[in-house]
């Protein structure tokens, strides 16, 4: 936002892009917001957005190449674009924030969306600089793209989302929160007869969000503190040296279980955590040519790698 004032904010701005892209997935998202910001510029708009049009390409370009780009079309489902793509896109917004109940997590998660993007297309049809809401649409669509790399990524028709990759929904919900206020606030100083009807009703507004809050915490922690006991009581029997694969836990297919079930088959041949005599190889040895005696050296898959 300081571009406006000064040609060379846009060398730290550029900066900064960088180094939030290349922190996780979700810090692709500045370049769009950045975008969003110079739109608004009176000064030097042009100029600023080509610099940073061309800069965010190529931070593009350098992001993917250097990444796996075959996992791309792997990663892409059609299903994103369905009532369940949507869903998962709105329940991202709403988390922690309503109960996991799938409607109230749609129904707020479309009541924060609304409540970012309206601003936009209001002065994007009126033409003007929303300096009031600037700040707080910046914060909502951090959200908003970083919600749609989710579900682009991590789609899920279960609806399920890792919690590492959520961190970022509350920007959405401070946005959207603090939108609302300051449209009730206009309101309210506009009004002369019924300013106490419309303070009512923002209040009975901010209570139910205030109870949402709590009620989401509530329900967060207990499934927290049933999650801890779960790890802890499987580490304590890891620990236990005669614990013979009696860890798993029909109730919790996780990773762990998947890890376990077929341990047996390691522990047959010895290999792995049971091998007799641990070795630490210092090369590759298929990249020897002495070692290729003993291949087949055929390319017909024989089996997977698990």
């Amino acid at each position: 936002n300081k571009i406006e004032l000064s040609r060379y904010a846009i060398i730290p701005a550029i900066f900064f892009g960088i180094v939030s892209t290349f922190s996780g997935a979700s810090g692709l998202a500045i370049w769009f917001v950045g975008t969003y910001s110079i739109l608004f510029q009176s000064n030097r708009r042009k100029i600023s957005l080509l610099i940073w049009f061309v800069s965010g390409i190529s931070i593009f370009i350098v992001y993917f190449i250097g990444g796996n780009t075959s996992r791309l079309t792997d990663l892409y489902n059609p299903e994103i674009f369905s009532i369940h793509g949507v869903n998962y896109f709105l329940f991202y917004l709403a988390n922690g924030f309503v109960m996991k109940i799938d409607f109230l997590r749609s129904f707020a998660g479309a009541g924060i969306l609304v409540s970012i993007l309206l601003p936009i297309i209001y002065y994007a049809v009126k033409k003007r600089s929303p300096h009031n809401f600037t700040p707080w649409i910046q914060f909502g669509l951090i959200s908003i793209f970083s919600a749609g790399f989710t579900v682009f990524g991590r789609f899920s028709m279960t609806g399920f989302i890792p919690s590492r990759l959520i961190t970022q929904s509350v920007f959405a919900q401070i946005a959207a929160l603090v939108i609302v206020t300051i449209v009730f606030y206009y309101i309210y100083s506009k009004t002369i007869t019924h300013k106490k009807l419309v303070l009512t009703i923002y209040v009975i507004v901010f209570s139910i969000i205030i109870i949402a809050f709590s009620s989401s915490y509530d329900l967060g922690y207990l499934e927290g503190s049933e999650w801890s006991e779960h790890q802890s009581v499987l580490l304590e029997c890891l620990e236990n040296s005669i614990f013979e694969f009696k860890c798993n836990d029909h109730k919790n297919p996780n990773w762990h279980n998947s890890i376990y079930q077929d341990a047996h088959v390691l522990q047959d041949l010895k290999l792995g955590p049971f091998i007799d005599n641990p070795q630490t190889f210092t090369m590759v040895p298929l990249l020897y040519d002495e070692n290729w005696k003993n291949m087949q050296k055929t390319l017909k898959a024989m089996g997977v790698i698990d």
